[in-house]
């Protein structure tokens, strides 16, 4: 199960300043990926696939997602998380770090519930979170991931076929495809 690293963006607002955040770039089972990790609880804030983007661009708006946050490229500290990702059936010794509501961040929680392969609708989360009634929050909640695959967006669709929810659609196959795989 993936551990969290919780913060309120109040919270991050006040201590922002203090968040070091490596990051890279890589290959991935999925194409070029940027991973974003905060520095001090080695958890990860960001994973994003953008092999058919402009890399220095993804970087930038990577940054602007964490005002006030210093970076540093760290290849080597980046590699190894990333290796832990896709080497893994399960996400056991994997935290994630995230910034957000109360709802967003129960929302994502609850992606993670969602069986490996296996593919839900809205409706299901609703559920998952006890709030029946937020499909269409909870959808906005999903397209705004930023820790693609270990926060299962590509695993949620709506009742009537995949959606444009998720970053990249394109990668929901292959990764539905490596999840019964692995």
């Amino acid at each position: 199960m993936v551990k969290f690293v919780c913060m309120s963006l109040a919270e991050y607002k006040l201590s922002s300043s203090t968040f070091t955040i490596y990051y890279g770039l890589h290959e991935c089972p999925f194409g070029k990926c940027l991973i974003g990790i905060i520095s001090k609880e080695k958890s990860i804030c960001h994973l994003q696939f953008i092999d058919k983007y402009d890399s220095a661009k993804c970087v930038k708006e990577f940054k602007i997602d964490w005002p006030g946050a210093n970076f540093m490229e760290k290849i080597e500290e980046t590699e190894k998380i990333l290796g832990k990702i896709f080497s893994s059936k399960n996400h056991d010794n994997i935290s994630v770090f995230l910034k957000g509501t109360d709802f967003q961040i129960n929302v994502w929680k609850a992606l993670t519930k969602i069986p490996r392969a296996e593919v839900v609708n809205y409706s299901y989360i609703a559920e998952l979170i006890n709030n029946p009634k937020s499909i269409r929050a909870i959808a906005k909640v999903i397209g705004s991931n930023r820790v693609a695959y270990i926060i299962p967006c590509h695993r949620v669709i709506s009742k009537s076929g995949p959606s444009k929810t998720c970053w990249r659609t394109d990668k929901r196959a292959p990764m539905l495809e490596y999840e019964k795989n692995i």
